[in-house]
């Protein structure tokens, strides 16, 4: 059941999900992503601040605490999705 509700956080329906969540709970403060660092490749991940700061500092690692072999083969695909989806805002942002 783990592995399942670990899954549901991953690839589309996790962006899904991270889209839906991240704009029901953020706050005045809180940004969509960071202004000159949006793919953490410098600051410390605050999904706080910045809601794609939480692929960071969650979801792109869920793979690593998948408990079953399906959850993990599964896990991998599904982050694999979520990496092309960062590199395609990555190419719209044009950075």
């Amino acid at each position: 059941m783990r592995d399942a509700d670990r899954l549901d956080g991953l690839g589309a329906i996790g962006i899904t999900r991270w889209a839906i969540t991240g704009t029901i709970r953020r706050n005045a403060q809180t940004r969509t992503y960071h202004p000159t660092d949006p793919f953490n490749e410098q600051h410390t991940p605050d999904d706080h601040s910045y809601m794609l700061d939480h692929f960071y500092s969650k979801l792109l690692k869920l793979s690593d605490s998948m408990t079953t072999n399906t959850g993990r083969l599964l896990s991998q695909r599904r982050t694999l999705f979520m990496h092309s989806f960062l590199n395609e805002l990555r190419n719209e942002l044009e950075i």
